[in-house]
């Protein structure tokens, strides 16, 4: 399993990874859901996909 910047993850955040929760933040086209961080900072959540966008008119594509 790797993290959303290519990097693997040690055996302590292996560890730390619960009910499909990732560790970062989410980029955009990715869920928010899965990550401990949600989207990654200057990204919108979509409401109801929770879905990364750069523009929250996107959530309505």
């Amino acid at each position: 399993m790797k993290i959303n910047f290519g990097e693997p993850l040690t055996k302590y955040e292996m560890k730390a990874v619960k009910g499909g929760i990732g560790i970062g933040c989410a980029i955009a086209g990715n869920k928010a859901k899965y990550w401990t961080l949600g989207c990654c900072p200057g990204l919108y959540t979509c409401p109801v996909s929770t879905l990364c966008v750069i523009s929250a008119d996107q959530c309505l594509n």
